[in-house]
Parts: structure tokens; sequence; C-alpha cells
């Protein structure tokens, strides 16, 4: 089934999708410069979003497409399947803030691919010692969709700032503790800071990417997870 963890914002992506040139520390830094196929591809995934073009998004999809993290499941047919199971809205909205983080650009044994967000990406985990040292499971491992993120002392925005991250790696506390609507507690990955962030501000390791490489010489949409 679809993941039930509002794990995503609801902001639209922006008019140019980020494909960011390299990854310092935990932060992605300066734009990647990309063919005019696909800048083309990126444009029109784009439109397809932005106006909720189920038709346009299809055509931009692989037959053969991932939709499951691990599930073994591909198909355009279930794609649609499990897409229009769930709120339309809902998903939506996921597509948009995976695209919306920005991406990498990637090369593997079946040649070079394009990965949104950028942390799912191998350098972001190479240069990112520190993810390696996280103990507890993808579901419990958020990353900023902002700049800049927020926490607060209190499940309110007009609580106290208990501080304000750049491209933060945060832990969220699953277990004994009682979240209200809208607002997670987490922590950083050092236990140095802790507090509360609106949900909708940040996106979890487990809700998805969006994976797209050249199949018969067009780009397509290979994997766009989890949608199973």
């Amino acid at each position: 089934m679809f993941f039930t963890f509002h794990c995503f914002g609801q902001q639209a992506i922006k008019d140019e999708i980020t494909v960011f040139d390299t990854v310092i520390g935990s932060k992605p830094k300066g734009k990647k410069i990309l063919s005019p196929e696909y800048v083309s591809f990126l444009a029109k995934l784009t439109t397809a979003v932005n106006n909720q073009d189920s038709s346009l998004l299809l055509t931009m999809i692989d037959e053969n497409v991932e939709i499951s993290a691990g599930g073994g499941v591909y198909g355009k047919i279930h794609f649609w399947e499990f897409f229009s199971a769930i709120s339309a809205k809902e998903g939506w909205k996921l597509i948009s803030v995976i695209l919306k983080m920005g991406g990498y650009k990637e090369i593997d044994e079946q040649g070079e691919y394009l990965i949104f967000p950028f942390q799912r990406s191998t350098l972001f985990y190479l240069k990112t010692k520190d993810v390696d040292t996280i103990d507890c499971s993808p579901y419990c491992i958020y990353y900023s969709i902002e700049d800049t993120i927020t926490l607060y002392e209190n499940p309110t925005i007009t609580s106290k700032k208990v501080a304000t991250l750049n491209y933060p790696i945060l832990i969220r506390q699953l277990e004994d503790i009682d979240e209200p609507r809208d607002y997670y507690f987490v922590k950083t990955i050092n236990n140095k800071v802790a507090g509360w962030v609106l949900s909708q501000n940040v996106h979890c390791d487990a809700s998805g990417l969006v994976q797209i490489r050249r199949v018969k010489n067009e780009l397509k949409i290979t994997s766009i997870t989890p949608f199973d």
C-alpha cells in the first residue's frame, strides 16, 4: 500500500527544476549544465506536475517503470492503478516535493541518469558520512525541503525558535511521543539540537524518489517510488 506518512509539503515546484553540480558536506552546490534534451524533458515534467496533467505525465513514464521501493513491482499500468487509488492531490504533492528538492546526475553500468531528491544520490551519501551513523530505519530520517528550516520549542510557529538550520538531516522520534497534527519532533544527527518542525517542510527518506534515464534513445522516468 502507499505509505501513509505525510512526509511531504504542499508547495508547487519551481519553474525550473534544479540539478546540482556537487555536494559539499550535506549542502548541494552549483547547478549542473545539462544537455538541451534534459532541459526540455525537465521543463515538460514541470508543466505536467504544476498543471496536474496525468496524460502528459504518463507519456514521460517508461513502460517498465519501477514503482515499488524493494517490492519488485513494475509497469506503467500498475503505477496508474496505485496513483489513482490514492488521493490524486496527495500523489501530485509527493512528486512535486521530490522534484522541488533538486537532483543530481549520476552514472552507473547502465549509463547516466538523474536522481531526485539529491539526497538519494551516491555522492550525497559519500559526502555526508554521518548518514551511515544513523541507527534507525529510513522512516525516521528526514531532509529539509527548503533551503533553511526552523525548529520550535513547542509545536506552534508562535513558539520560541530553537534553531534555524541549513539543509539539515533530521531524525524523527516515532515512538513515545504524542505529535499534534502538522508537526514532528526531530533532532539533528549529532543530538545537539532538538525541537518541533512543521511536517510540510521536511521529506522522509522513505517517501520516494524520481529517476530519469535514457530508454531506447529517449528520456523516460524509470523509477517513481513509492507507489505500491
